[in-house]
């Protein structure tokens, strides 16, 4: 069950959530753009030495309004370099 890494949010994987629209998103491979989300998850945590695994997501709460879309078979998707 997917959670949020932000401990900002304690949202995780349950049926509620989904009814509420969270989805939840892994960290981006573009090195760039996943080094920005290190960084600010980092910080947010007060962790300097944490690091994402291949399961950690941050849930669909964290984003803006204009930085998700939902495609055409109704999934909810970040736009292209997405900057926490």
């Amino acid at each position: 069950m997917p959670s949020c890494v932000l401990r900002k949010y304690k949202n995780y994987g349950s049926k509620i959530n989904k009814s509420e629209g969270i989805s939840y998103h892994t960290f981006p491979s573009d090195d760039f753009t996943k080094h920005k989300w290190v960084s600010i998850v980092q910080a947010e945590r007060s962790e300097h030495d944490w690091m994402p695994t291949k399961s950690s997501t941050i849930c669909s709460a964290y984003f803006n309004h204009e930085d998700k879309y939902t495609t055409s078979k109704g999934y909810l998707r970040l736009k292209k370099l997405q900057y926490l």
